[in-house]
C-alpha cells in the first residue's frame, strides 16, 4: 500500500470516528463518554470539556477529563487571564505548548503539544472549552482542528442543553415555592 493510500485510509478513519461522535445519545455521562470518544480518535493522553463558571470569566469547572482513555475525577481550574471570547475560537500547538500558552494545568501533565476550541452558546456566548494535550508534538494541525471543532459541535449542544434544563427546573422551583 502506497503511502498516500495509508494517510487516506487514515483520514477516512479519523472522519468517521468524528461522525461517530455526533451519533452519541445523551446519556447520564455524556461527557465522559464525549471525552473518552474524542482521545481514543486522536490518540492522545488528555481530553478535557470545560464549562465557565457563572459570573466568574477565569475559573473552568471540567464536565468530564479522560487521561489515556480513564476517566478522572472532575476538577475547576484557574485561567491565568480572563477568558477572551473575541479571541480564536480554535487553536492547536503541534509542540512547545507549555511555553506558548500560559497554564500551570499543562506543565503539570507535561503537555508538549496542546488544542482547544471555545464552546459556543446559540447566541455565540463562550460556554466552555474541549481541550487535548498530549506529552508528544502532534502532526497535521490542521487535522487536528478539524476533528475538534466535530466533537465541539455535539459538546455545545449538549452543554446548551444542560443549561436549559437547569433554567427550566429552577423556573419550576421557584413556582412552587410561591
Amino acid at each position: 500500500m502506497s503511502k498516500r493510500a495509508a494517510e487516506q485510509m487514515n483520514n477516512n478513519e479519523l472522519l468517521h470516528q468524528a461522525a461517530e461522535a455526533l451519533e452519541l445519545i445523551p446519556i447520564e455521562d455524556i461527557w465522559g463518554e464525549l471525552v473518552s470518544h474524542l482521545g481514543r480518535t486522536l490518540n492522545v493522553d488528555w481530553t478535557v470539556a470545560a464549562k465557565l463558571l457563572p459570573g466568574v470569566d477565569t475559573k473552568l469547572e471540567t464536565l468530564a477529563a479522560s487521561r489515556r482513555g480513564h476517566l478522572v475525577q472532575e476538577f475547576e481550574y484557574d485561567l491565568t487571564f480572563a477568558f477572551d471570547q473575541s479571541a480564536q475560537d480554535a487553536c492547536v500547538y503541534a509542540c512547545g505548548a507549555q511555553t506558548l500558552v500560559r497554564s500551570t494545568w499543562l506543565k503539570r501533565v507535561k503537555a508538549e503539544s496542546f488544542g482547544q476550541i471555545t464552546l459556543k452558546g446559540s447566541l455565540g456566548q463562550a460556554r466552555g472549552v474541549l481541550a487535548i494535550a498530549h506529552s508528544e508534538p502532534l502532526a497535521d494541525t490542521s487535522q487536528i482542528e478539524s476533528i475538534l471543532r466535530i466533537y465541539a459541535f455535539k459538546a455545545s449542544i449538549e452543554l446548551e442543553r444542560e443549561l436549559a434544563d437547569e433554567r427550566f427546573y429552577r423556573e419550576i422551583l421557584e413556582m412552587l415555592q410561591t
